[in-house]
């Protein structure tokens, strides 16, 4: 891939050929999503876990930008397709992933979405932050989440947290009252912006969108893509294996 090495995890605790749903997470801004797969204390009977470090982040390469996470999530789900083809395939995004999430939703067709923490623009998030400086002119990489939801079709539900510094309510609520069809919206109880993916052991929780899986201790392994054959390894930290393509 130019740019660099982006490395892809796929976990699913049953078998390649068990998995009839998969999900495709894309994480919040600097997130490893090793770790993050490491703490899933289990997943549903025929579900997995699918998930890219975006460029410049863990053990990616290159240099991460709005255009290069899209594009690597874009490629990253045709590849699953490729892959797994019997499963059905859902998106969930926290936090800055919420903008790689929605993109890659407006141009491929999921099952469903899930937003965590969502904004309707990183230059609004932004300008809140820092209202002195001249962010328009400044900020290369928008994520304009309101313009890009107007393609998306999945069924789509949102998740909050119950206190958000980092994400105001009223960015999420922008984008809510502007998306284009109907979305499910929750307030996860006694969480923050920070905390609110392990907060009461749910990592995702989308009833009628089925989704739901929690974090809590490791419980099986990560495996590579089996498509991705460009690097794998074995290591010591409870990651079976590992998959790398450029």
């Amino acid at each position: 891939m130019p740019g660099g090495m982006v490395r892809g995890y796929v976990y699913h605790p049953q078998g390649e050929a068990a998995v009839q749903d998969l999900i495709i997470y894309l994480a919040g801004r600097g997130e490893d999503v090793r770790v993050t797969a490491q703490a899933l204390h289990w997943l549903p009977e025929g579900f997995g876990m699918a998930a890219i470090n975006y460029r410049g982040v863990a053990d990616s390469q290159g240099s991460p930008s709005e255009v290069a996470s899209v594009a690597d999530a874009e490629q990253f789900a045709r590849h699953l397709r490729r892959a797994f083809p019997q499963a059905r395939l859902h998106v969930v995004g926290r936090s800055l992933g919420t903008g790689v999430a929605i993109q890659l939703s407006a141009r491929q067709p999921f099952e469903s979405l899930q937003l965590v923490t969502p904004y309707d623009s990183m230059l609004e998030v932004a300008k809140k932050r820092f209202p002195l400086v001249p962010l328009s002119l400044l900020l290369r990489h928008r994520f304009n989440s309101i313009e890009h939801s107007k393609e998306v079709a999945a069924k789509t539900q949102v998740l909050l947290a119950e206190r958000d510094d980092v994400v105001l309510h009223e960015r999420s609520q922008k984008l809510i009252d502007a998306w284009p069809t109907p979305v499910s919206v929750k307030t996860v109880a006694n969480s923050d912006h920070h905390n609110i993916m392990g907060a009461g052991g749910n990592l995702a929780a989308v009833d009628r969108l089925r989704v739901d899986f929690r974090v809590a201790g490791a419980d099986g392994g990560l495996m590579h893509c089996p498509a991705l054959r460009i690097r794998a390894n074995r290591n010591t930290d409870g990651i079976e294996n590992q998959a790398s393509y450029r």
